[in-house]
């Protein structure tokens, strides 16, 4: 049998999915399908060194499916069944959703004596944080449950978690409207896809995310369903049914 020679090749350029079997021939090395690769930052593409678990493997609420995941502050929210859950290293979870907390916070320990505010009917989370002045921001989140306002946390302190302060409570858009979906724009909270006003958009006050009807604060009824939004730049992105929308100008007065 005849001793085999080596032939080293050398991979670089990207993805191809467009050139022809004939072009490739001029252009060795580039890959039509890639499986557990990533962008390589030297260009061209690199294989995924793989993951690591995040704790023991213990998740919150485990006899539910997880509905959304987060990476805030120092740890990991997870929305799962009908609550909502922070942890730093995967092990224990602290849960969120609480009910009547102090508007100017509550410590550690009467944050988790707080009753819980369960998320009826939680569905997939959509979430949008407003870096504002704080340590890690104000995080929003909506879902696509049928009745659940938006969830609004926010927590500071950069000390143990048991020395740090905890603000959680649900925000009202308008009377009966649950929305899918939120973003952070401009300076402003977006959130639309509610079940009773489908077509519109809501935005909060200037600097003010979790009031609807502070100065800067409106609402936009358009032609389609929505079903996604995007901030790019200076314009807000509004995905419909069967047609996209460009916002240009949020702060603009009349």
């Amino acid at each position: 049998m005849a001793q085999s020679q080596p032939f080293a090749l050398a991979c670089q350029g990207g993805l191809n999915k467009v050139a022809s079997q004939f072009e490739l021939f001029r252009s060795p090395g580039e890959a039509t399908k890639l499986k557990n690769f990533e962008v390589s930052t030297q260009g061209g593409y690199r294989r995924i060194n793989g993951y690591s678990q995040f704790g023991d493997g213990t998740r919150p609420n485990s006899a539910n499916a997880i509905k959304g995941l987060q990476v805030y502050a120092d740890g990991l929210i997870a929305c799962s069944g009908t609550n909502i859950y922070f942890s730093q290293d995967g092990d224990s979870w602290l849960l969120l959703n609480r009910a009547s907390v102090s508007g100017s916070g509550d410590n550690y320990s009467t944050f988790g004596g707080r009753s819980t505010s369960a998320r009826t009917s939680q569905g997939q989370a959509s979430f949008a944080n407003y870096e504002g002045d704080t340590d890690y921001g104000e995080l929003i989140i909506t879902d696509r449950g049928s009745a659940v306002k938006p969830f609004y946390f926010k927590m500071t302190g950069t000390g143990d978690l048991d020395t740090r302060t905890f603000y959680a409570k649900e925000i009202t858009v308008s009377g009966v409207v649950y929305p899918k979906y939120c973003v952070i724009h401009d300076r402003h909270l977006v959130v639309a896809g509610a079940g009773t006003a489908p077509n519109t958009i809501y935005y909060s006050g200037t600097d003010d995310i979790d009031d609807f009807t502070s100065s800067g604060s409106g609402s936009i009824k358009l032609d389609d369903q929505v079903v996604g939004l995007k901030s790019f730049r200076d314009d807000l992105i509004i995905f419909c049914k069967n047609s996209i929308y460009k916002l240009v100008n949020i702060n603009f007065k009349y």
